[in-house]
């Protein structure tokens, strides 16, 4: 399966890896290699991450790793998996 990013997505995810590979420091820091594995996820097994709970799509999916929510829609017809939210989740409030 092949994976595209939505513009906005692919700004925040420059900015994220960006933050996360410089600063070891940082919340959500990962190695190149660490982002490469999450974001080859979607094209290898496009059902693996589970179904956005807000909009019970089952086209619609997300992957949780750490601190980062990566959401995308999964096209089965052409193929494809595309990328539209890269965010850091906001921690909870208890």
């Amino acid at each position: 399966m092949n994976i595209v990013f939505s513009e906005s997505a692919a700004k925040e995810m420059a900015a994220i890896v960006r933050a996360s590979t410089t600063d070891r420091s940082y919340a959500g820091f990962r190695s190149a290699e660490e982002w490469k594995r999450l974001l080859r996820q979607p094209a290898e097994e496009p059902v693996r991450g589970r179904i956005v709970p807000e909009f019970a799509d089952e086209r619609l999916r997300e992957i949780i790793d750490g601190p980062f929510r990566l959401v995308y829609i999964v096209d089965v017809y052409q193929d494809l998996a595309t990328i539209v939210a890269v965010h850091l989740r906001q921690p909870s409030v208890e």
